[in-house]
């Protein structure tokens, strides 16, 4: 479908939608949406942001350190690795000499998040698909998911934006800059190897639509990775990171009641139910997708169906892990949009003498934009509550507490690794055990990790004497609800030394366990 002389849609209709103010509205609309979402809430909805935005501030001054203190009983401790680090760089200009740098980590990540929707609408310009608005909507409008974790201070963010890059440089087949990305990515996010995945589906599926496969973009990315794998300031670290997070993949597939430890609900695959639930549009334009590469394959570039099946992947990663929409969202919406390129011939519109076909058309149009307008309202309702609920930081009279009668440098325990980015932000001059992600933990030490876990997850009461031999103190600290569902620091030999309505923290002044 498209707008060009010969058109079928009415003039009124043609007028409006080819006005050039639709794209500047959408856009601050989406920023004012993601404003709301980062300032006018007491705290974060997503905690991480904490600890990236502490960890920018102090990182002109750490520099490049091996070491990690904050969490004395994980891999970090003696072996870091700032899996991050261009994201973290990125974010010193807003963190740096301020009083509270999660402040400026959320100008950052407003930014980011723009340039996001900016490059999603752009890439769809530069590949002259129909519509790029509406496709782009499509982009932000699949998932309530999306939006959710467009707003959040982490690195994921600007994996999308270099997924995107990714996906321009194999539409115009530049292999040397899909290498050069690779060298970027794995500077950047966590798990780089994103792209030559993506790189390699879109190789194979361009090969499949009527020969020519080609090795060399995947090939590319694969050594661009692993070459900024190699050359990284943190390597060798880079090498355990990347097998820690492929035993994240393992315990994701894992009932945590097998596994004995809980990650993050983001990694876990869905139920069929909730996958249904969560992503009906993702899977209606899935299907779609399917329909046009089996009925209208020889009218298709290429690089259409490549790109199709690039939405596939990521489609098909949202039922291991529901969080793979950052990937499959953007794909999608591109796919979508080199779809209707494709499909603009006047010989696939209705013609305007034709009535019946003609009001078909008007009234299939309707109707995606009553569906899109549907799943957007569900996805800005969901956003909304989920915002909404976003608490003030938890751990703020306890770090008060913690600075004004313990020593700098004292280990504090945490019975809940998610703890941990608050009680950094907060309280930076205490070491704590674990954070960010039970794996390092439990690749530390899986006896200790599973201990910990089990007294957590409240399969084992709270033993005092065993947290003290095995991680050498006597101090904990918990969010005041989870406190209430341990009766034993209610009796001695465990001393309540502070608690508000958010937090409370204790001391165990019992024997430590005989060796």
């Amino acid at each position: 479908m498209d707008i060009h002389e010969g058109h079928t849609l009415p003039g009124w209709l043609v007028i409006i939608l080819r006005s050039r103010v639709w794209a500047p509205i959408c856009l601050a609309y989406f920023v004012t949406l993601l404003c709301w979402g980062a300032f006018a809430q007491p705290g974060l909805y997503e905690r991480d942001g904490y600890y990236h935005a502490r960890y920018a501030q102090i990182l002109p001054e750490r520099g490049l350190s091996r070491t990690f203190p904050w969490t004395q009983s994980s891999t970090w401790r003696d072996n870091f690795c700032d899996k991050e680090f261009l994201f973290h760089v990125l974010l010193i200009p807003f963190c740096r000499n301020q009083e509270d740098p999660v402040q400026g980590a959320k100008i950052f990540a407003v930014a980011l998040a723009t340039v996001v929707l900016i490059a999603q609408y752009a890439l769809l310009r530069l590949h002259h698909a129909p519509y790029p608005l509406a496709c782009t909507l499509i982009f932000v409008s699949l998932s309530a998911t999306v939006l959710h974790r467009l707003g959040m201070i982490r690195s994921h963010v600007l994996s999308i934006l270099l997924f995107q890059a990714g996906l321009h440089f194999l539409l115009t087949n530049r292999w040397k800059s899909i290498a050069a990305l690779g060298f970027l990515y794995s500077w950047s996010y966590t798990f780089p190897w994103v792209l030559p995945l993506t790189t390699a589906v879109f190789s194979l599926a361009k090969g499949l639509a009527r020969g020519g496969w080609c090795a060399r973009p995947p090939l590319a990315a694969l050594a661009g990775v692993a070459a900024g794998s190699i050359l990284h300031p943190y390597f060798p670290g880079t090498v355990e990171n990347l097998l820690t997070y492929l035993q994240v993949i393992d315990l994701s597939a894992t009932n945590p009641v097998q596994s004995g430890v809980t990650l993050g609900g983001e990694l876990y695959p869905l139920s069929t139910s909730e996958f249904l639930i969560t992503f009906p549009l993702l899977i209606l334009v899935s299907t779609g997708f399917g329909w046009a590469v089996l009925r209208l394959q020889n009218c298709l570039a290429r690089e259409s169906t490549a790109m199709i099946g690039v939405a596939w992947l990521w489609f098909a990663g949202c039922w291991w892990m529901p969080r793979m929409i950052e990937y499959a969202a953007p794909a999608a919406g591109l796919a979508a949009g080199l779809l209707l390129r494709d499909l603009r011939p006047k010989s696939y519109l209705p013609a305007m003498e034709a009535g019946p076909r003609r009001a078909r058309f008007l009234i299939g149009l309707g109707a995606v934009m009553v569906l899109l307008a549907a799943a957007h309202s569900s996805a800005i309702h969901t956003f909304i509550a989920t915002a909404g609920e976003a608490p003030a930081r938890r751990f703020s009279g306890a770090a008060r507490w913690m600075k004004e009668n313990l020593k700098p440098g004292e280990t504090v325990m945490n019975l809940w690794w998610d703890d941990f980015p608050e009680l950094f932000y907060d309280a930076p001059e205490f070491r704590y055990l674990c954070g960010l992600d039970p794996t390092y933990m439990l690749r530390w030490d899986e006896a200790k990790a599973l201990g910990l876990e089990a007294m957590r997850a409240r399969k084992r009461g709270l033993d005092g004497a065993w947290l003290v031999d095995a991680f050498g103190s006597r101090l904990l600290i918990v969010r005041q609800p989870k406190a209430d569902a341990y009766p034993e620091l209610k009796v001695e030999p465990w001393k309540l030394l502070y608690r508000d309505d958010a937090a409370a923290l204790y001391r165990y002044d019992g024997p430590a366990a005989v060796p």
